[in-house]
């Protein structure tokens, strides 16, 4: 997953890519292929399909560069490419285990996951509002793996500052999620 303060990262890099800016795409390439890989491969069940899936997916969204819209969601956009690509490996296959998965695949619970990206896009517009220490506090708690304590020697304050900050961006977090 994106990291939530990423999200102007994923716009630059969206206008890189349909700009034609081969790096901002190697950039998003690194940045995504490992989810999409996890992605398909938890319908298909087949690793190194899934691999070239989602590579596939990726390098068809570098062909289709031209066509992609500012502020548009890349990551909704390759992940939904690479469900389809999921869907057509799978119908291909005449096992009735295959067509189980091609089902799953078509369940709206998948639509659910993609419209998820969305939501992640509103937390990371949201996390990015936020002042530099909460942001910095709940990176380090949440994506670094530091207790209140380690972060708070860190910081030189007090735990509770520490529990303070990660709780505010928590309710800011909450806040959006409440709304939809």
């Amino acid at each position: 997953m994106l990291h939530p303060s990423s999200n102007t990262l994923v716009n630059h890099l969206l206008e890189g890519i349909r700009d034609g800016d081969e790096s901002c795409f190697e950039v998003f390439y690194r940045m995504e292929r490992n989810n999409l890989v996890h992605f398909v491969n938890s319908y298909i069940n087949d690793r190194a399909r899934a691999e070239d899936i989602a590579q596939d997916a990726l390098l068809r969204l570098w062909e289709r560069r031209l066509s992609l819209k500012t502020g548009g969601n890349i990551r909704a956009l390759v992940f939904t490419t690479a469900r389809n690509m999921a869907i057509d490996y799978v119908r291909r296959k005449t096992d009735i285990e295959s067509l189980e998965a091609c089902l799953c695949l078509e369940d709206e619970s998948v639509d659910g996951l993609i419209e998820a990206l969305d939501l992640a896009s509103l937390l990371g517009k949201t996390f990015s509002s936020l002042p530099e220490k909460l942001r910095e506090t709940f990176l380090q708690s949440r994506y670094e793996g530091l207790t209140n304590k380690e972060i708070a020697i860190k910081e030189k304050v007090s735990i509770k500052a520490i529990e303070y900050r990660i709780s505010a961006v928590l309710r800011s977090f909450r806040r959006i999620t409440d709304t939809i």
